[in-house]
């Protein structure tokens, strides 16, 4: 075979080499599709957020690094750290613009994480402001190699991208105090998300951005109050944090938002005394002035929107929230005035813990107050899911069982033990509570086929209707709630009646159903005696009398075994005791010659 000529070879080298040189750059004009909000938004509920689990969150973001690095080669090294990072160089694929973002979100994990803990460590501060630059950081990078490369991604990632990197310096520069920067970006991360929203048809990853611009939204409402430039009042951004829920991105806002409202409240609303029992009492500390103011403004918001549930809900827990530090504020007064007095105390030190003891009951009774109020709306939402077939009444029998833990506590608090108007209305609540929990129990009763018990807890409700009757006619001072008590027990009075009938129907139905599809005689139920005008009807007994079943293999009896003549067999014995009395003469011969 001949060899190849000199001038073929140069002919083909060239263009060998230019496929070779073509085939990275085709690779590194694919351009890159990933939707960002989406996919981290899955990673945040997946692993932690739900719950605002920071640690869980970066701690997954670092296995998912990992993993990813493992799957395209591109580990740091096995026994020696090599430091690989993603450049634009081998920025080729989706997988590594994952670990990009997936670094920016284990910072900012890692930074509300420590913000989490900054109220026991001051120091975690400084590492939380540290994280978020680095994540800004990042981001800033990445969006340089975009820029160097526009084909590196297609338009949508971009557009997320830009808006991803805008909503990280706006959270930066929030919780630097930069106000006016951080509306800046949060405001440009919004305007860019609306864009990608435009373009968006499934409705689930529609209210994924929807839900990110109402938080940037509060963001922004709580820079425009900092910079003066907000015409309404601060708690607003409180019912609008309600409303979102306890979103993980939401607490961009944190404490900050709370700790305004606070200061707002104290220094607009201090309580200068209480009244109560009948009574009137100074209240001299300034804390315990703004507690007290506090709770009064929460009180107040209570009256704004009662129809939604989920905001009023959340209204009562920063109510309670409110009585427990008001609670603990009094206690720790009352602990140290016991300390200073010692074991002579003077007139001034027990007139002042007389008035510390006062607001600590008058504390306690309003906090048990208001959660009954708070349980009330609860029953009636749960009331409302049962009409609708919604729900169950084992609900409303939990509801009312911790109603009666309630008044049952309410009686021990100090001071109302003596009281007998509150002692009266104790004892009308609990009548009701009871009567409705037993009331509830026998649903359940009839709901699970069980009429003898469901009949017996029916007229136990009626009994306890009765007494609860009396209790509120014994009422000197009827309370708020007396005319939706005895609406509520009318209505479950006529429902007792209904159901009274329509249980005692159904039974006479199927003991009218079993009577025609089994007529049997009298005879046949012997045990049982019936004295309806029906027995008239059936027969005695039954004629001809009902088949009854039988074995299969008949008995066979043998009559003829007497008249049956057997042959003789006598011959047949004389022969086998001849050959008997042979065998026992030769045993008798050897014997005598032995012996």
């Amino acid at each position: 075979m001949a060899d190849p000529s000199p001038d073929s070879i140069d002919s083909t080298a060239p263009e060998a080499s230019a496929e070779v040189s073509t085939e990275p750059e085709k690779a590194v004009q694919e351009p890159i599709h990933c939707d960002v909000l989406p996919l981290l938004v899955g990673y945040q509920r997946q692993h932690g957020l739900r719950h605002n689990d920071f640690q869980r969150y970066r701690r997954f973001c670092t296995r998912r690094i990992h993993r990813i690095r493992v799957a395209i080669k591109l580990t740091h090294g096995r026994r020696t750290f090599q430091n690989k990072r993603i450049t634009l160089e081998n920025l080729t694929e989706e997988r590594h613009f994952h670990i990009l973002l997936l670094e920016m979100e284990r910072d900012w994990a890692y930074a509300m994480e420590d913000k989490q803990l900054i109220k026991e460590k001051q120091r975690k501060h400084h590492h939380m402001m540290s994280k978020l630059r680095k994540a800004v950081k990042l981001a800033e990078e990445l969006e340089a190699m975009v820029a160097a490369s526009p084909k590196l991604l297609d338009e949508s990632t971009d557009k997320e991208l830009k808006a991803y990197t805008s909503w990280l310096r706006g959270t930066l520069a929030f919780e630097q105090g930069q106000w006016k920067d951080a509306q800046q970006h949060l405001s440009a991360s919004n305007t860019r998300y609306q864009a990608i929203v435009a373009g968006v048809e499934d409705d689930e990853t529609k209210l994924l951005y929807e839900q990110r611009m109402q938080e940037s939204a509060a963001g922004l409402r709580y820079c425009a109050y900092k910079l003066g430039s907000s015409q309404g009042d601060v708690s607003d951004l409180v019912k609008l944090k309600a409303e979102l829920g306890e979103s993980s991105t939401m607490s961009m806002l944190g404490e900050q938002l709370e700790s305004t409202l606070t200061l707002n409240d104290k220094s607009s609303n201090a309580k200068q005394s209480v009244e109560w029992l009948e009574r009137s009492v100074a209240v001299t500390d300034p804390t315990t002035q703004q507690a007290l103011g506090l709770i009064d403004a929460r009180k107040a918001e209570l009256a704004t929107d009662p129809s939604n549930l989920k905001a009023s809900m959340s209204t009562f827990d920063a109510l309670l929230m409110a009585f427990g530090e008001a609670s603990q504020r009094v206690q720790q007064r009352l602990d140290d005035e016991l300390k200073a007095a010692g074991t002579n105390a003077s007139e001034d030190s027990e007139a002042r813990q007389a008035t510390l003891r006062f607001l600590k009951a008058y504390l306690r009774a309003d906090m048990l107050e208001v959660t009954l109020q708070r349980n009330e709306i609860m029953i009636q939402n749960s009331y409302t899911k049962y009409q609708n077939n919604e729900g169950r009444p084992d609900e409303l029998v939990r509801l009312y069982d911790s109603m009666l833990q309630i008044v049952n506590e309410s009686r021990a608090v100090e001071l109302l033990q003596d009281d007998p108007d509150f002692q009266d209305q104790a004892d009308a609540r609990e009548a009701f509570f009871k009567a409705m929990r037993c009331f509830y129990v026998a649903q359940i009763c009839k709901r699970t086929n069980k009429p003898k018990e469901a009949l017996a807890l029916f007229d136990r409700t009626l009994e306890r209707i009765t007494a609860t009757k009396a209790a509120l006619s014994k009422l000197q001072t009827p309370f708020s709630a007396t005319d939706d008590i005895k609406a509520t027990l009318e209505m479950a009075a006529s429902e007792i009646r209904g159901v009274h009938v329509n249980i005692k129907a159904s039974v006479f139905l199927e003991a009218t159903e079993t009577s025609e599809t089994n007529p049997d005689a009298v005879a046949d139920n012997l045990e049982h005696y019936d004295d309806s005008a029906s027995v008239l009807n059936k027969p005695i007994a039954a004629i001809p009398p009902p088949m009854q079943t039988i074995q299969c293999k008949p008995l066979v009896f043998d009559l003829a075994v007497d008249h049956v003549t057997f042959p003789s067999l006598k011959e047949r014995t004389k022969a086998q005791a001849s050959a008997a009395e042979a065998v026992t003469g030769v045993f008798k011969s050897l014997g005598s010659w032995f012996g």
